[in-house]
């Protein structure tokens, strides 16, 4: 069932875009974001790479092959573009993290999944709205924590 605060919906046959607004502002959405440590337990699958700039390259851990990515776009408390190279496919897959502040105190987030090669799959739309709820759930609980400080 969608939560109503979560749109999930295509733009193209194959662009898949979530968007949440966040409890947080900008600057501690991006920190969290932008921490490493913290993209299982959102995203669910651990992000590796050396350093967040651009051309930096980076892999997710899918228990199998997930092929090189490459940060193809990085501006701080704004956006991260990550492009994918895939089995002869030069960019085959695109995620793009966008943030914007919604006041003070939130942040819209939304993130668009485009696959260059047309490949779509009926639990993309699943996977998009679990990680958004996780990520407004645990940016939520860390404002909660640094509130009580």
């Amino acid at each position: 069932m969608m939560d109503p605060e979560v749109k999930i919906y295509t733009k193209k046959p194959s662009t898949l875009v979530g968007e949440v607004t966040v409890p947080t502002p900008v600057s501690q959405a991006w920190k969290y974001l932008t921490n490493k440590a913290r993209w299982k337990g959102w995203w669910g699958q651990n992000l590796y790479l050396k350093e967040w700039k651009q051309g930096s390259k980076a892999r997710f851990d899918l228990g199998r092959s997930s092929g090189e990515w490459t940060i193809s776009r990085f501006v701080p408390e704004k956006a991260i573009v990550l492009s994918a190279e895939h089995k002869g496919f030069p960019t085959s897959l695109i995620l793009k993290f966008t943030l914007s502040a919604q006041g003070p105190d939130s942040t819209h987030v939304k993130i668009e999944r485009v696959s260059l090669t047309g490949m779509m799959f009926h639990s993309e739309e699943e996977n998009m709205e679990r990680r958004l709820l996780k990520l407004r759930s645990n940016l939520g609980k860390a404002r909660k924590k640094s509130s009580e400080k």
